[in-house]
């Protein structure tokens, strides 16, 4: 019965050196398939990773581009607005100074021909005749009779 016991005991302790050794075995072999995987994993990740800050330093560039352009594309347009304004200016100074001219002479023309008017009228009224006698019978025709 001892036999059998230390036997079994011996299978045992066999088959438990015999479970931790192919445990280790397959710990080692997976340790050095995750060994690998990490390798190409971190070449994966240091292409990803240079690709990425490729990309970030053209999208960098790309935006100091937009920027300089906007910038100037603001300066263009600051002195084309301003190049417009002075010729406006200078074409409404000229177009204000006809007008103000034509102004002058219309206001001259028309109170000139004011003047000769009323002075016409003047001498036609001063080289009519008073007729006092008509004038009061008209006035008496008018007011007195019923």
């Amino acid at each position: 019965m001892m036999r059998s016991v230390l036997l079994k005991r011996n299978w045992q302790v066999y088959r438990v050196y015999n479970y931790s050794y192919h445990i280790a075995s397959f710990t080692r072999k997976k340790d050095a398939a995750i060994a690998r995987v990490n390798d190409r994993s971190v070449c994966m990740a240091e292409h990803e990773i240079n690709v990425i800050d490729h990309l970030l330093d053209v999208e960098k560039d790309a935006s100091v581009l937009v920027s300089d352009a906007q910038m100037e594309s603001a300066k263009r347009l600051a002195s084309a607005r301003s190049q417009a304004d002075s010729e406006y200016k200078k074409q409404y100074d000229i177009l204000i100074a006809s007008l103000e001219n034509q102004y002058k002479k219309d206001a001259e023309t028309i109170t000139q021909k004011h003047a000769d008017a009323l002075n016409s009228y003047k001498t036609a009224v001063e080289k009519t005749s008073r007729d006092s006698a008509a004038f009061n019978g008209l006035l008496d025709s008018y007011l007195f009779t019923a």
